[in-house]
C-alpha cells in the first residue's frame, strides 16, 4: 500500500513560493530593469561601431573574445540578440525566453557582460 501524498496547506511557506513562481512565469512582458539594460546597449551600439577596435572580453576563457552585436530586439517575452559571425566573436543564444528561469539568468548575465565591456571600451578610446 502506497502512502498518501501530503498536499501543502495554504498557510505553508512552500505554497506561497509556488504561487509566486507560477504567477511570475505566466507573464508575457519583459521586466523594466531588463528593458532599461537593452535600451542602454542599443544606444551604445552606434558609438561602439564608430570606434576602430571591437570590444574585447576574457570572460569566455583565456583567449580574448570580441563582442560584435548588431541589435537586441524584444518581442513579447522573447529577447533576440543578433551578432556578427566570425572567429573569436562571442556568440550568445539567439533567443532568450524571459519566462524560463534558466534563460532569464543567462540573459541577465549576458546583458551585464555586454554593458560592462562596452563601457570599458568607450572609456579606453576617449
Amino acid at each position: 500500500m502506497r502512502p498518501k501524498k501530503i498536499k501543502p496547506s495554504k498557510a505553508s511557506p512552500t505554497y506561497f513560493v509556488k504561487q509566486i513562481q507560477s504567477n511570475y512565469m505566466k507573464t508575457k512582458k519583459i521586466n523594466a530593469a531588463l528593458q532599461r539594460k537593452i535600451n542602454t546597449i542599443n544606444e551604445m551600439i552606434p558609438r561602439i561601431n564608430s570606434l576602430e577596435e571591437l570590444p574585447i572580453t576574457y570572460d569566455g576563457g583565456t583567449y580574448p573574445y570580441y563582442i560584435d552585436i548588431l541589435n537586441i530586439k524584444v518581442k513579447n517575452q522573447f529577447v533576440y540578440i543578433e551578432t556578427n559571425k566570425g572567429f573569436n566573436i562571442m556568440q550568445f543564444d539567439k533567443r532568450y525566453c524571459v519566462n524560463n528561469a534558466k534563460q532569464l539568468e543567462e540573459l541577465k548575465y549576458s546583458l551585464s557582460l555586454i554593458i560592462k565591456t562596452f563601457k570599458k571600451t568607450i572609456k579606453n578610446n576617449q
